[in-house]
Parts: structure tokens; sequence; C-alpha cells
């Protein structure tokens, strides 16, 4: 008997990669930002995820004031 973990016919496959991309995307930023400042960790997070990035770095940018200064 197989164990099915995650059946991908029942969801939308883009959905699946998006959701991961952008937590690839909210893990590595604040290192980003604590290594190299908000502008070079937003243009290093560009070229590393390019059209993601853009698509939602509105959205990681105000996740991450909540995280780091509890802003809400």
């Amino acid at each position: 008997m197989t164990k099915i973990i995650f059946d991908f016919d029942m969801v939308n496959k883009k959905e699946v990669v998006d959701e991961l991309t952008l937590a690839c995307i909210k893990y590595n930023y604040p290192d980003f930002v604590a290594e190299f400042g908000h502008e070079k960790a937003d243009s290093s997070m560009s070229r590393m995820f390019g059209t993601a990035w853009e698509k939602s770095k509105e959205q990681i940018w105000q996740w991450f004031d909540e995280v780091e200064y509890g802003i809400k």
C-alpha cells in the first residue's frame, strides 16, 4: 500500500512552487538584510528569484517589518 504524502493532481502545481519559493525568500531575506543592508539584500533577492521576488517583494517587506519590528 502506498502512502500519498502530497497529491499534485489535487492542487495547482504553480501554487505549490509559488508557496515554496515564497518560503525560501522569507527564510533567506533576514540574513541578507543583516549581512548587506536592505538595498543590497533587495537587489540580491531580485537576482536570485527574478519575477517571484518582483511579484512578492512588498509582501516580504511587510512580513519582515512584522517579524523584525513588531509592526502590523
